[in-house]
């Protein structure tokens, strides 16, 4: 509906899903997505907080809530490296929501952690080509050193 704009009754079709399915992330992540697709930031921040309180721990519900935050001005920092915390938990098999964890660590110069993260990434790819497998050492080393 949003593409043929009719984004209103999207919203209202969006709204009718939460009220049918009020316990599920992704009835809540869908009207975020309406939102959205409407400009409404400020439903589009209350129907993804509501889905993190439904389904916390949704892949797809963080990832949105983490994409938003993104978005936003201000130090989202605190709530960023929880999310991509819980993230990295629930997605294990997930390359990028490893990297993002990663990141986080460094930047809270949290290395030992990092280092774990590090090397569960390298598991996770089937081959580290020769060029980057300089920069993974590299990597190990530094985070090893603090």
């Amino acid at each position: 509906l949003k593409a043929v704009d009719r984004g209103k009754e999207a919203v209202a079709a969006a709204q009718e899903g939460v009220k049918r399915l009020p316990r599920s992330g992704l009835a809540h992540l869908v009207l975020a997505a309406c939102y959205d697709a409407q400009q409404d930031f400020a439903n589009e921040a209350r129907a993804l907080e509501e889905a993190m309180k439904v389904d916390p721990r949704n892949p797809r519900v963080l990832g949105a809530r983490r994409k938003f935050l993104e978005s936003q001005p201000g130090d989202q920092a605190a709530l960023l490296y929880e999310i991509e915390r819980v993230l990295a938990e629930v997605a294990p098999q997930n390359l990028q929501a490893q990297v993002w964890w990663m990141k986080r660590q460094v930047e809270r110069k949290e290395y030992e952690g990092a280092a774990r993260t590090l090397t569960q990434i390298v598991a996770l790819l089937p081959h580290v080509p020769e060029g980057a497998a300089k920069y993974v050492k590299t990597a190990q080393a530094g985070l090893a050193r603090g």
